[in-house]
């Protein structure tokens, strides 16, 4: 099997159920990723058991386990993958998501014919039970995510991103929503160069908002992407006056999604 210099950052803390899952998706693809780094995010005995399991299933020289000594986040748990890993590119995954078994193989292909390319993310599809990959769309075409995309809305989650090892910018570190859209948005007020994939290779088994998880907590998801908006204003001074049009567009999405969630 073709080994490609990607390393692979799993955060876990509450989903030690769902982490053989998202680990067997990275181990069973056809290009095999150069490592995966899993990091104990304060996430006590369960998942500290599960870890140990999987690394004896997978071999440490390949599964690697960054134990922090108390909850810290996704996005500081992310960069910690990130500060040891070994790759030129790092690729992140949620622990309760999966990947399309070529997501490697298809993205990394990608950034390594465009190494200008700082951040690549793809579409994905949200499933109830297990994911049948062989109906997922894999169309070949890209698009260029430029900065007034991503204002308006993040364009790809987390699960998707690849991003260059090198990449200057990190993960807010205290900031536990929106993090990856504050990321996305810091890279494209930098100018450098954003692609979404237009194939699905990955899947979640929750609805972005109003489930399990994080998304679950709205009124911080609200706060947290106008968390963001402030940062990248700060980035860019000249787009102050923008926030008096982003943060109603904001606030309206907000409303939309806690009506939906009511009538669902």
């Amino acid at each position: 099997m073709t080994v490609v210099p990607v390393s692979v950052v799993i955060p876990c803390y509450r989903h030690a159920e769902t982490l053989e899952r998202a680990v067997a998706s990275v181990a069973r693809q056809s290009a095999r990723p150069l490592e995966l780094i899993v990091i104990n995010d304060g996430g006590g005995e369960s998942v500290g058991n599960a870890l140990k399991d999987l690394q004896i299933q997978y071999g440490a020289d390949w599964l690697a386990i960054v134990t922090l000594p108390e909850n810290a986040g996704a996005g500081e748990a992310r960069n910690a993958g990130w500060a040891v890993a070994r790759g030129a590119y790092v690729a992140f995954l949620d622990a309760d998501d999966a990947w399309h078994p070529r997501k490697i193989e298809i993205q990394y292909g990608y950034v390594a014919n465009h190494p200008d390319v700082a951040v690549c993310g793809h579409r994905h599809r949200q499933e109830i039970a297990g994911a049948d990959w062989n109906g997922y769309e894999l169309t070949g075409r890209s698009y260029e995510v430029k900065l007034v995309h991503l204002l308006l809305a993040n364009r790809f989650i987390t699960s998707s991103a690849m991003v260059r090892r090198n990449l200057a910018a990190r993960f807010a570190t205290r900031q536990r929503h929106m993090e990856d859209f504050r990321l996305w948005l810091t890279v494209a007020a930098r100018r450098e160069r954003i692609v979404r994939l237009e194939d699905e290779l990955a899947c979640i088994y929750k609805a972005p908002f109003g489930e399990s998880g994080l998304s679950a907590d709205m009124v911080h998801m609200e706060i947290g992407e106008l968390q963001t908006y402030w940062a990248t204003c700060r980035e860019i001074p000249f787009l102050f006056p923008a926030m008096l049009l982003l943060v109603p567009y904001s606030l309206v999405k907000f409303l939309r999604r806690l009506i939906s969630i009511s009538m669902s």
